[in-house]
C-alpha cells in the first residue's frame, strides 16, 4: 500500500514538472520578435492550457495597466490659482455677522433662533476686538439700563458736537449739486434740517418755512420753481411730503416731455437727410428714354420725345433741390 502511495505522489510531481516546463516554454515565445510569431501557430493548444492557470511567477511578469501622470500645471491651473489667491488668500474683508433675533415664542418660528444660540452669539459679539470702542462705552451701563440711556451715552461719545446755530448756518449754505434732481435736493435739505431742529437751532413750528425758503434759494432749476409757483407759497408753506410729491410729479412730466421730443426729432432726422443728401442726377437712357440702362449699350430704337420728357422732369427736380438747399443755408 505504501509503495502505491509513493508511486502516486511521484506521478503527481512529474505532472507538475511537465506543467511548469510547458509554462516556461510558452512564456519564452511571448518575448519573441513579431516575425517569429508565425512559428508558434502550431502550438495554439499549449498556450490555452498554460495561460488558463498562470503560476505566481507568471502573474508577476504580466504587463500592468499604463498609468498617466499629471503635470503641476494640469493639477493646479493658473486660472483657478489666481481666483483662489485673489478671493480667498488676499481678501481682507470680513463678512458681516448677522445676529438672528430671539423672540421667546413657543414653538420657535422658522426665522428665529433659540435662546442658547442667541446668547452664544451675544457673547461672541461682546468679545469681538473690532467692537472694542463701542463696547467699552456701553459695558458699564448694566443689563437693567433702558434703551434711551444707551442712546444718550452713545450720542455723547459719537454724535456731532456742533450746536444748533452752527448746523443752521451750514444748512443755509446748502445748494443743489450739479446733476442732482430737485426732489433729491429737497430730501437732502430735510435730513440736514432735522438735525438742526434736534440740536435746538430752529423751532419745530418753523420747519416747513425754513425748508421751502432754502429750497427756493438753493435750487437752480428755475423752470420747476416757476411752474409750481413755489415763491408764492412762502406765506403758507406745504409740509415736506406735499412738497416732495409736487416736485416728483413735475419731474415726471418734464421727463415724459423730453422723451417725446427726442422720439420726434429722431424720427424726423432721416427724412431731412434723405431730402438733402445729394443733387438729383439723370437715371435714364439718352437714346430711348428708358430707365436702368445707359445709351452706350442700348439696343432699343431712338425715342427723342421720351428723352425730352425725362430731361424736363430731371430739371424740375434739380431746381427744387437747389431752392431747398439755398433756403436751408
Amino acid at each position: 500500500m505504501m509503495g502505491q502511495i509513493s508511486e502516486h505522489l511521484e506521478g503527481m510531481e512529474q505532472d507538475s514538472d511537465l506543467e511548469e516546463g510547458a509554462s516556461v516554454q510558452i512564456v519564452k515565445p511571448a518575448s519573441c520578435l513579431p516575425g517569429q510569431q508565425g512559428s508558434l501557430s502550431g502550438h495554439s493548444a499549449i498556450p490555452e492550457t498554460a495561460t488558463s492557470n498562470p503560476s505566481p511567477d507568471q502573474q508577476g511578469s504580466l504587463p500592468h495597466p499604463q498609468r498617466f501622470s499629471l503635470s503641476q500645471t494640469e493639477m493646479n491651473p493658473p486660472e483657478i490659482h489666481k481666483v483662489v489667491v485673489e478671493h480667498v488668500v488676499k481678501t481682507d474683508t470680513v463678512p458681516a455677522f448677522r445676529l438672528r433675533p430671539f423672540s421667546g415664542k413657543i414653538p420657535k418660528p422658522a426665522n428665529k433662533t433659540d435662546y442658547e444660540t442667541w446668547r452664544s452669539h451675544i457673547e461672541l459679539l461682546l468679545a469681538d476686538p473690532n467692537l472694542a470702542p463701542l463696547a467699552d462705552v456701553v459695558k458699564g451701563l448694566g443689563s437693567n439700563t433702558i434703551p434711551s440711556i444707551y442712546l444718550k451715552v452713545l450720542d455723547s461719545a459719537f454724535a456731532l458736537v456742533q450746536d444748533g446755530e452752527e448746523l443752521f448756518a451750514q444748512f443755509l449754505n446748502t445748494l443743489q449739486e450739479p446733476g442732482e434732481k430737485p426732489s433729491a435736493f429737497l430730501q437732502r435739505l430735510q435730513l440736514t434740517l432735522n438735525t438742526v431742529m434736534k440740536r435746538g437751532g430752529i423751532l419745530s413750528s418753523d420747519f416747513n418755512k425754513h425748508l421751502l425758503k432754502q429750497f427756493c434759494r438753493g435750487c437752480w432749476d428755475s423752470d420747476i420753481l416757476n411752474k409750481l409757483q413755489l415763491e408764492n407759497l412762502r406765506s403758507n408753506p406745504p409740509c415736506f411730503a406735499e412738497l416732495l410729491l409736487l416736485l416728483r410729479t413735475e419731474e415726471g412730466r418734464q421727463l415724459a416731455k423730453e422723451n417725446l421730443m427726442k422720439k420726434h426729432l429722431t424720427a424726423s432726422k432721416p427724412r431731412a437727410a434723405i431730402a438733402t443728401s445729394s443733387r438729383p442726377r439723370a437715371g435714364y437712357c439718352f437714346k430711348c428714354g428708358e430707365d436702368r440702362h445707359m445709351s452706350a449699350g442700348c439696343a432699343n430704337p431712338p425715342n427723342p420725345p421720351l428723352v425730352l420728357e425725362e430731361k424736363k422732369q430731371l430739371q424740375k427736380r434739380q431746381q427744387a433741390w437747389d431752392s431747398n438747399n439755398k433756403s436751408s443755408n
